[in-house]
């Protein structure tokens, strides 16, 4: 009768052991899936402000290539100009 007292004793701590196991891998898995819906989140951010930051660029770009051709025809104009008031030697 003893014995059957020990095993249900054991029996009865490793139940409870396998609870608290149980507790503590399912708060594990809740703060996983947390920081997953947070990395998610991080990368949906990223790749819109990627996409701004790549607009912008294009933009940049196309104003860039604007004023290289008004500035090249500015020099045009001026040499012309300075050519025909005969300022160029």
């Amino acid at each position: 009768m003893e014995m059957e007292k020990q095993v249900l004793g054991a029996l009865h701590n490793i139940q409870e052991t396998l609870r608290e196991h149980g507790q503590m891998l399912s708060a594990l898995k809740t703060g996983q899936e947390e920081l997953k819906a947070e990395i998610d989140s991080v990368k949906v951010q990223n790749a819109k402000e990627f996409s701004e930051i790549k607009d912008r660029l294009e933009n940049l770009e196309a104003s860039h290539d604007v004023l290289k051709d008004e500035t090249w025809t500015n020099k045009k104009d001026i040499y012309r100009i300075k050519n025909t008031l005969g300022c160029l030697k």
